[in-house]
């Protein structure tokens, strides 16, 4: 899906705002004809063809070094490009340092400017700063809201990462250890009134209510954890789903709640009030690159369009942003999967004419429906 919220925001507060223009000379004829109208080159070009390839960065030919800052809670903006250059450039010097907060805040606190500092003074002044000897990854380990600790890792995704499946149970509404033995299934219906779109005006976001009874969503919840558990690294939902019509886009949200249900929020990039990770998909995109795509991440080769057959059943793994969180014992999961993003932040919104807003989704579960979500859990430390 576009995300319109995003780059119609950055478009024209970060491009044309700075589009070069000495002395301010150019006339608006001049200043167009110098560049490509890049929110309309984005909504007429869905396909990952040669005008996109032709306009992207080579990560496989990333030689030099450098220090990668990503922020756990910024789902549709920067996080994916921080994880993957890290992950796949053969750089043989690189760093990964993962925080929270607001977009750029971190790059100003202290230990921020120390850490870049260290970087830029090894490398372009050639000082020993102890860079070398330190390890490659710094993670903020977040407990909910603003609160964190640091945690040196020496790789990522973590090797000793247990990959845990959850099982939706549409019988139950529940996230289960056990795949369920009969085939049942479960509902919502499409954003026919368009109502979420105008979630997308500046700083109007919808606020996620669990109470709220809404057609336009399925919650699965799990039961209270029984130890403190860590979550951390890539997330991925595998989902048996149809539609109404020859198409459809789904929308899922990760919550944290705590022992009364309450959902306990996290202090993001661009807002304050984030779930614990993200992830949608229109269905006729689904297609997988089969080298690029692992058990715990699929990568979408964007090369052409699967139309739908209505009201048949279809796989689709949709990649839930890298995230992080700890969970106390007696505190809960919630699985949101519906036709509207509750993001808490307008600028992931998606709200462009690409949208299928018109279609009625069937979620399958039980039985030869392996509709499941895939967690990174990270064993508790026996040190």
């Amino acid at each position: 899906m576009l995300a319109n919220g995003f780059i119609d925001f950055w478009w024209k507060n970060a491009v044309l705002s700075n589009q070069y223009n000495p002395d301010g000379r150019m006339s608006d004829e001049d200043l167009r004809s110098n560049r490509v109208e890049f929110p309309e080159f984005a909504r007429h070009n869905p396909l990952r063809t040669k005008a996109w390839t032709d306009r992207s960065g080579d990560i496989s030919k990333i030689e030099v070094p450098f220090l990668s800052a990503s922020n756990w809670f910024s789902a549709g903006i920067h996080t994916r490009g921080n994880f993957l250059a890290f992950q796949n450039a053969p750089s043989p010097h690189k760093w990964l340092e993962v925080h929270i907060g607001s977009h750029v805040g971190e790059f100003y606190t202290v230990e921020g400017r120390e850490l870049q500092k260290k970087f830029l003074d090894y490398w372009l002044k050639g000082i020993d700063t102890g860079l070398m000897k330190e390890p490659r990854v710094k993670l903020a380990i977040p407990t909910g809201g603003s609160n964190f600790t640091w945690r040196y890792e020496n790789e990522y995704p973590l090797a000793r990462t247990e990959w845990r499946k959850l099982h939706l149970s549409a019988s139950s509404r529940a996230l289960v250890s056990e795949q369920p033995e009969n085939i049942a299934t479960v509902g919502f219906s499409g954003d026919n009134e368009r109502e979420s779109r105008d979630w997308g005006k500046p700083y109007l976001t919808k606020q996620f209510l669990k109470e709220e009874n809404s057609s336009k969503r399925d919650l699965f919840e799990t039961t209270p954890f029984e130890t403190e558990t860590e979550i951390l690294g890539p997330i991925k939902l595998r989902l048996w789903a149809s539609s109404s019509t020859d198409d459809m886009d789904i929308f899922v949200s990760l919550r944290h709640l705590d022992a009364d249900g309450r959902e306990i929020v996290n202090e993001g990039s661009n807002a304050r009030n984030y779930p614990i990770s993200q992830g949608w998909l229109k269905a006729s995109l689904r297609k997988l690159d089969p080298v690029r795509s692992k058990d715990w991440k699929p990568y979408y080769s964007f090369d052409e369009v699967e139309k739908l057959k209505p009201n048949t059943p279809y796989p689709l793994e949709i990649e839930l942003w890298d995230s992080a969180i700890v969970i106390p014992k007696s505190h809960s999961l919630l699985l949101e999967i519906g036709s509207q993003n509750q993001s808490g932040c307008v600028l992931t919104i998606q709200t462009s004419d690409d949208r299928v807003w018109d279609a009625d989704v069937t979620i399958h579960t039980g039985g030869s429906f392996d509709s499941h979500l895939l967690l990174p859990i990270i064993p508790a430390s026996t040190q």
